[in-house]
């Protein structure tokens, strides 16, 4: 499976190549403007337009008056008008040959260059991520190691796809300068929503880049790393123990109900630490528990002290400490 993994992967990747090879030479044939050949074949179909107008209005005029009112005359002069119109085409396509391309055309062939060398650079990340697979199932690694490899391959995937999602961006802005050089209101319009539609596309390819990446949502201090380097790791696990250091407060496990009614926010309390040989630390009584919960048997609520103002240097996270909460 890795194998055919590649194969399918590297025949992507030769289409890719394909398509840049193939959107290269149009820029370069645009650039480069019409050939003498093409612009002589250009002229002799004016001049095949114009026999075939002149033979259908010898054939109209042989038919009957301007006033012939026959099917047959009718038809004859249909032929002639079709005629007509095929020599303004002829002469059109000629004039236009003469003037090069316009900008316009250019522009749009630039972005077709640099979305085909953007999906080149998407398929040559999946070549890399199948051959990534093979290598390890060779190897016979260890779950972590592949995880890690693939890991590292679908974030320069997420690149490419960024990548790819801005070529698209300029692609459609491309497409739309095109139509406003001179189109309907409804061909701007779609050109518009394909702009839209490829801003969210560049946008998602963004966001799915910056999910690769673990950020903290505030500053503060990593306290345990659940996870192993190379580790897979599932939506909603707990990867790391993480918090602000800066400011302490110890939660009580065993304020009985008999005396919970003579605790109140705001008053003052020691906090003795038994790790710190009995060092003392004074605290604030910051909020006290609605719903009971059980120790050992009773009924208990939980008080939070605050120690905002100590010297909390010494103290770590998870030390057991003793409580005195001054209630009179």
């Amino acid at each position: 499976s890795a194998e055919q993994a590649i194969n399918i992967a590297r025949g992507n990747y030769a289409a890719a190549q394909a398509t840049l090879t193939s959107a290269q030479a149009q820029l370069a044939k645009l650039q480069a403007g019409a050939t003498d050949e093409e612009r002589a074949i250009a002229k002799l179909q004016i001049d095949r337009a114009k026999d075939s107008l002149w033979a259908y209005q010898n054939q109209r005029d042989a038919i009957g008056g301007y006033d012939d009112k026959s099917a047959e005359y009718t038809l004859a002069r249909g032929n002639v008008a079709i005629a007509e119109t095929d020599v303004q085409i002829a002469q059109i396509q000629y004039d236009q040959m003469l003037k090069g391309a316009r900008t316009e055309d250019l522009t749009m062939a630039q972005a077709d260059v640099s979305q085909a060398q953007a999906a080149v650079s998407t398929q040559s990340a999946q070549v890399a991520q199948a051959k990534a697979a093979l290598d390890s199932a060779k190897a016979g690694v260890t779950q972590a190691e592949a995880s890690l490899i693939i890991a590292k391959a679908q974030l320069e995937q997420r690149k490419a796809d960024v990548d790819s999602a801005a070529a698209a961006v300029q692609q459609a802005q491309a497409q739309l300068d095109l139509l406003k050089a001179g189109t309907r209101a409804e061909d701007l319009a779609v050109a518009e929503a394909a702009v839209a539609q490829a801003e969210a596309v560049l946008s998602e390819a963004q966001n799915a880049l910056d999910d690769a990446v673990l950020q903290a949502p505030f500053d503060g201090t990593v306290g345990e790393l659940l996870v192993e380097q190379g580790e897979l790791v599932v939506p909603q696990a707990t990867v790391v123990r993480f918090g602000d250091l800066t400011v302490m407060e110890v939660e009580t496990t065993d304020l009985s109900e008999v005396d919970i009614d003579q605790v109140q926010v705001g008053q003052k309390a020691t906090v003795s630490i038994d790790a710190l040989d009995g060092k003392e630390f004074a605290g604030t009584v910051a909020s006290i528990g609605t719903i009971a919960g059980a120790s050992r048997g009773d009924t208990v609520y939980r008080v939070v002290i605050d120690l905002s103002g100590a010297d909390i240097s010494q103290l770590r996270w998870g030390m057991s400490a003793f409580v005195e909460i001054t209630v009179r």
